[in-house]
């Protein structure tokens, strides 16, 4: 009986996989293969490499084509690998093949589209203690971006003046073109597969603009590069002006678009949104607080190097304090098939780099340091 079971659920996976493999399939054929060049201009989506893995196959979408891998490629730990050109894609963590294709469309532009790019990942975390400014100022931002693509207002005075009243705090902007680029062509690929390739401009930027504010995150500094590095370039499209000038140039699209005589300095800010970017910005501060302080308590600890994780690794937010990066509630999984969680520190300890966890228990390792009058086990 255990047997016939266990065959059962391998052939429900089985053709689980098969059946998101073909829709996936279909979906890159009638989307970056077919009008590839109104997601972004002058990239061969056919060219690259995209396999599609799960606990029990392994399949390439090659020039048009699915051909089978060596079933060893199968199993990934974790969502996704980049490849030397191109993806590797775990079908296991996602609910349907639509997520996954969106999902796969953008970390596949990371791996192949930004290579024109000449901007550095810099720091998405906010800092310890935040100033509630500088997140009011982009949220107003995104508001405006949002107001002006979908026609409520009428001129580029407020988007011009939030961005250029934020400039003065002087924070990094690369992760807009960065993650806000790769956002971009997520929302234009979902838009296309879904309104098809005939779907006009207006019809088009509508549907992108409407998708990237939905999934927005107020207030929040490593989220507010997807939304507002998306309507920025959605804005410049608008503008029919090709984002491949952003690239190029190094520069933030809203350059291209927006001047400092377009400023309105009678513009203040909402007072709805005011008080609630200070109030998200007092609460943060607070738990990041008990974060910092249960982290420096904690009797034990388990060191991740970045060399021994697994894939990605999942947290609840992050923030950046006294030159060290903090994260809350970090899963983490090791190339050993351990999953370390708990509040986290990216810290220099075991002769490497990586994640110094705090854990409520000892664990076993073959090597371990002292921390103060704490234990660190490293693995």
């Amino acid at each position: 009986m255990k047997l016939v079971l266990t065959l059962s659920l391998f052939m429900f996976s089985f053709l689980a996989h098969t059946a998101s493999v073909d829709r996936i399939h279909s979906l890159v054929q009638k989307t970056l293969y077919t009008c590839g060049e109104r997601i972004w201009p002058q990239l061969d989506w056919q060219s690259f490499e995209i396999n599609l893995v799960s606990k029990t196959q392994a399949v390439q979408i090659s020039k048009g084509q699915l051909v089978s891998l060596d079933p060893t490629k199968a199993g990934l730990r974790g969502k996704f690998r980049f490849e030397k050109n191109g993806i590797t894609l775990n079908l296991d963590y996602f609910q349907s093949p639509q997520v996954a294709f969106e999902f796969m469309v953008h970390e596949l532009f990371h791996a192949v589209g930004q290579k024109q790019l000449r901007a550095t990942p810099s720091a998405q975390q906010d800092v310890y203690p935040a100033n509630y400014l500088p997140r009011l100022e982009r949220e107003e931002l995104a508001q405006s971006l949002k107001n002006y693509l979908t026609g409520v207002d009428q001129g580029l005075s407020k988007p011009a003046t939030w961005f250029f009243r934020h400039q003065a705090h002087r924070e990094d902007l690369s992760a807009d073109l960065i993650e806000g680029s790769a956002e971009y062509v997520e929302a234009l690929a979902s838009g296309l597969s879904k309104l098809g390739c005939q779907v006009s401009e207006k019809k088009l930027i509508e549907y992108a603009t409407q998708r990237v504010t939905d999934n927005g995150m107020p207030f929040d500094k490593s989220l507010e590069h997807y939304r507002i590095g998306a309507l920025s370039f959605l804005l410049a499209r608008q503008q029919n002006i090709s984002p491949l000038k952003s690239f190029t140039e190094n520069i933030h699209p809203l350059f291209l678009v927006v001047n400092k005589n377009q400023i309105d300095p009678t513009l203040s800010s909402d007072p709805l949104l005011d008080h609630s970017a200070e109030m998200v910005s007092d609460l943060a501060n607070r738990r990041n607080k008990e974060i910092i302080d249960r982290l420096a308590e904690s009797k034990h600890y388990v060191f991740v190097s970045f060399k021994n994780v697994a894939g990605s690794f999942d947290h609840r937010g992050s923030f950046a304090h006294k030159g060290a990066v903090y994260y809350e509630d970090l899963t983490v999984n090791t190339k050993d098939d351990l999953i370390v969680n708990g509040h986290a520190v990216q810290k220099n300890h075991c002769g490497a780099t990586g994640f110094l966890v705090s854990v409520d228990a000892p664990v076993k390792s073959t090597k371990t340091e002292s921390l103060k009058t704490a234990k660190v086990y490293c693995l």
